[in-house]
């Protein structure tokens, strides 16, 4: 099949900041998909497959409301757990996964005026927050 390239689509997580008087002192963590032929090993944190991956998501939602923000950090959102026979099984996560650890370890989410949702900024600094992906 000409043309044809098969894909995997991982998710990645991604944390941004906007420095504005409504999101200072939070960072966002949200996630994004890539679809690559590359292994998890060839794909580190903040490589440019990443980081376009999650410009091309974040742009989808500031595009409109001319908003300049600064990515931060990219990972992919997969850890292997050993099984019983020594291989790795992927196991993959999504953003709730860390909005969840973030929450119960202390950090809310910023409610915005004239919402009643939860949303996915944290006042946390860059360090906090690479560490929840990790946990």
């Amino acid at each position: 099949m000409a043309g044809y390239e098969a894909a995997f689509k991982y998710k990645l997580i991604y944390i941004m900041a906007i420095y504005d008087d409504d999101h200072e002192g939070y960072l966002k963590i949200g996630d994004a998909t890539l679809a690559s032929t590359l292994g998890p090993s060839q794909l580190p944190p903040n490589c440019e497959l990443l980081n376009t991956a999650a410009h091309e998501r974040i742009k989808k939602y500031t595009k409109t409301a001319l908003t300049s923000y600064k990515l931060l950090y990219t990972e992919l959102a997969l850890r292997f757990t050993k099984m019983a026979d020594g291989t790795g099984m992927p196991n993959p996560f999504r953003d709730e996964d860390i909005h969840d650890v973030l929450a119960r370890s202390g950090y809310p989410c910023k409610r915005f005026p004239d919402t009643d949702r939860d949303s996915e900024w944290y006042a946390v600094n860059l360090e906090t927050a690479i560490n929840a992906i990790k946990a």
